[in-house]
């Protein structure tokens, strides 16, 4: 019923913000049509089909939940002055007009059958919009005026384009889920700075960073891929440089193991001998002939050795090579296979989402019967109607599932698989190495039986050197004393005039050489020994951090995959419980 005194036409408050304006009220009650031709001409498309709307100024005004300050209470000419309680509950009542639309905070347009977004000019303080389920197939430059927005629900729609955004720079939740966009996400992320949840989910800091990265201009964004791929390749040539570096060092080693010490001849007798044996004239020819004799004994020896080190080099490098191209053939596999999950994976993805589609498509099909069905003529067709929806709607979500439980179980049998091949490559690898080490052990021990040889040999004419150099030390004094011209000046006088001493200072050097030999000996046979626990100690190390990051390499792609799989049939089955849609 109209209100007296009503004044007929458009009330353009909601433009102007003029308050004097006509009540909104009562310009559609006697225009019901007027407001919504009016936008649809402002905006310049078709006007709505029947059970499509427009945003028009009564549904503003019923849309408002929020006003802040709160509109003050209604005061009537010549009435007692009402208490605060009454004022309150009068202002919380009163009709909310154009002029309260600057200060509205919440505005909900949800369930509206809307087309299109208008009239909202005026809402410059609106912190809250919800316009999900609607018929919107874009945003438009709707939004430009609502700088201050933090939340708003665009959910349910029939939205293809993004646009529009970028007015919201405040927008902190944002919900788009269930329209039509496809690969929107970076674009959104960059577009909003301040955006802290979408689609009913917190954001991380490296989703952010990534969209903020991927959707720099084209010039900018081929130079930072640029620089990311020379990067790449600078540190691939980097760890390949270690790695031979590494390999080089490896094999130097092992060449290495079984070499004799180039000094080891003039270090038996590399310490100062006694004076009293440095005057002795038979010294220097006797020392001559024991490093001439023993020379040609560690010239043998190392010959010898160094055969057994080339030897077990080539052995060692075969073993190399062969394990090489085991891993390699373990990692073609293992590409292979996860080649084919990819593909397996954007099949499912596909599937999903045309089924995602469909359900989209059943549910905006029941709400446009519903709108067309309100007369209790058709009641019996919107009840066959909403039987066939439900029908349709659970044998997708029986698809939904299907597909989902089969993605399920490849994905285990594609892990155990590659576990399994895994597992296998890294035994075979083991019991190969054990059999290496064998090997290895066999030529040290040969290795140490000739060191052993040598140095008995050594031993041997260390004794004759000694008893020798004795009798010839022996027989140079008695030559000396029986001389009859011995100058006291000669330092030979004073320790010749001493037969005893010298004679056991000669035995004393050949037992100090002894000694040093045995020393010397044990430090050959530890080296040898430490050198191959090393060696296969780093080869052990090295299988098990490849077998260690090859486990969590397979572990994160299976997740991945399965969690991009569950995503989107879970956006499914939100869509398919969703009972303001159902019923």
């Amino acid at each position: 019923m109209e209100a007296p005194g009503v004044q007929r036409g458009v009330g353009f408050a909601v433009a102007t913000g003029i308050e004097n304006g006509p009540s909104i009220t009562a310009c559609e009650s006697v225009f019901p049509d007027t407001v919504a031709a009016a936008a649809m001409v402002a905006t310049g498309e078709e006007e709505p089909l029947p059970g499509q709307q427009v945003v028009g100024v009564r549904m503003l005004c019923e849309g408002v939940t929020e006003l802040h300050p709160a509109r003050p209470a209604v005061q009537i000419p010549g009435a007692v002055a009402a208490d605060p309680a009454e004022a309150a509950e009068g202002a919380v009542i009163a009709p909310v007009t154009p002029a309260d639309f600057p200060n509205v905070k919440c505005l909900q347009l949800s369930n509206q059958n809307l087309i299109q977004l208008s009239n909202l000019e005026t809402f410059t303080r609106l912190e809250s919009l919800r316009v999900d389920n609607n018929l919107l197939r874009r945003i438009g430059g709707s939004l430009s005026c609502l700088s201050s927005l933090l939340w708003l629900d665009l959910s349910f729609n029939r939205i293809e384009v993004i646009e529009g955004l970028e007015a919201l720079p405040n927008l902190r939740d944002l919900s788009l889920s269930y329209n039509r966009i496809e690969n929107s996400r970076r674009r959104i992320l960059s577009l909003l700075p301040s955006l802290e949840y979408l689609d009913f989910r917190l954001l991380s800091p490296s989703e952010k960073a990534a969209a903020a990265e991927g959707l720099l201009p084209d010039h900018y964004q081929q130079q930072v891929e640029l620089i990311r791929a020379q990067q790449q390749h600078e540190q691939e040539q980097q760890h390949q440089q270690h790695h031979e570096q590494e390999q080089e060092q490896h094999q130097q080693r092992v060449e290495r193991w079984f070499e004799l010490p180039q000094e080891l001849v003039t270090n038996i007798f590399g310490e100062e001998l006694p004076p009293e044996v440095q005057c002795l004239n038979c010294l220097q020819s006797h020392r001559d002939n024991f490093f001439q004799t023993v020379g040609a004994l560690v010239a043998a020896t190392r010959k010898a050795l160094e055969q057994n080190g080339s030897t077990l080099q080539q052995r060692m490098r075969s073993f190399r090579a062969a394990s090489a191209d085991l891993e390699a053939k373990a990692e073609k596999h293992a590409l292979y296979e996860l080649r084919q999950a990819e593909t397996r994976r954007k099949a499912v993805l596909g599937q999903l989402q045309e089924l995602s589609k469909e359900v989209i498509a059943v549910i905006a099909e029941r709400m446009e019967e519903e709108s067309q069905t309100d007369d209790a003529a058709s009641n019996s067709s919107r009840i066959s109607g909403e039987s066939l929806s439900l029908s349709s709607l659970a044998a997708m979500e029986d698809r939904c599932a299907s597909l989902e439980k089969s993605w399920e179980e490849e994905q285990q049998a594609l892990s155990h698989a590659l576990l399994e091949h895994e597992h296998n490559l890294a035994e075979a690898l083991a019991t190969a190495t054990v059999a290496m080490e064998s090997e290895a052990e066999a030529a040290t021990k040969l290795a140490l039986e000739r060191v052993g040889d040598l140095f008995r040999q050594i031993e041997t004419h260390i004794k004759a050197f000694s008893s020798q150099l004795a009798t010839a030390a022996s027989h140079e004094i008695t030559t000396f004393l029986s001389t009859e011209a011995v100058e006291e000046k000669d330092p030979r006088a004073q320790f010749f005039m001493k037969r005893e001493d010298l004679l056991g200072s000669v035995s004393a050097l050949g037992e100090q050489q002894q000694q040093a030999v045995v020393v010397l000996e044990d430090l050959l046979q530890q080296r040898l020994q430490q050198q191959q626990k090393e060696w296969f100690a780093a080869e052990r190390r090295r299988q098990h951090v490849r077998h260690r990051l090859r486990i969590q390499e397979f572990h994160s792609v299976t997740a991945a995959n399965q969690q991009q799989v569950a995503a989107a049939a879970a956006r499914i089955r939100a869509a398919l419980s969703n009972k303001d849609l159902m019923t």
